[in-house]
């Protein structure tokens, strides 16, 4: 039976374990070479410079979209990002800012927020109350109106409402694949952005409560 592991770990750019420093760079390098894979617009001459240039670039592309692919915990930094007020989604920019929010909650330095895993990122900021208190809590520390009460959280939502969200979640995921932003889209649909915003929370939510 062959002990080898699979291909993304033995790359250079995998580490074990993964941290929050780690792919804030990984997003930068991947950003980087996607840039410069789109200024290769015109064909080039086989066997040239330029052609040995492209097919590195493309290489190490590919190389580093499959370490991002398999980074533990990486789905769940995903959603995060895409809850961000921006249409920016999964980019360094956005994961910087997220590390931002966690060394102001836990709190701690940057030094040791990049020192994090991913899941424990997204553990601190999943943490009951921290959207709560960043969204609405006054100066005298009291939970605001959005705050879940209970252990049970909120009420489960009626079959009627679940497939609504459902169906705009679907038709928005479609349209963001076709490259629409997410302020166009809610202007098209006559969504408020909130709103959107919201179903996109509570599906990420409900997901990852699925899964546990």
């Amino acid at each position: 039976m062959s002990t080898d592991r699979p291909t993304y770990q033995n790359d250079a750019y995998w580490r074990d374990p993964f941290t929050l420093g780690h792919l804030i760079y990984i997003l930068r390098v991947y950003e980087e070479l996607r840039a410069t894979n789109a200024t290769f617009a015109h064909a080039v001459l086989a066997n040239s410079a330029e052609a040995a240039s492209l097919f590195e670039n493309h290489r190490d592309l590919m190389r580093v979209s499959m370490v991002l692919d398999y980074a533990p915990g990486k789905g769940r930094v995903e959603i995060l990002c895409n809850e961000l007020d921006n249409d920016n989604h999964f980019t360094a920019a956005n994961v910087v800012r997220l590390r931002a929010r966690v060394c102001r909650a836990k709190p701690c330095t940057l030094e040791e927020a990049d020192a994090l895993t991913l899941d424990e990122l997204a553990d601190v900021l999943e943490a009951p109350g921290k959207h709560d208190k960043a969204e609405g809590e006054g100066d005298a520390g009291k939970p605001s109106k959005r705050s879940r009460k209970g252990k049970g959280g909120k009420p489960a939502l009626p079959p009627a409402e679940e497939k609504k969200r459902l169906d705009i979640l679907k038709d928005w995921w479609q349209a963001q694949e076709a490259g629409v932003k997410r302020k166009d889209y809610c202007q098209d649909k006559g969504i408020p952005l909130k709103t959107l915003k919201r179903y996109v929370n509570w599906h990420g939510t409900r997901k990852i409560r699925d899964t546990n």
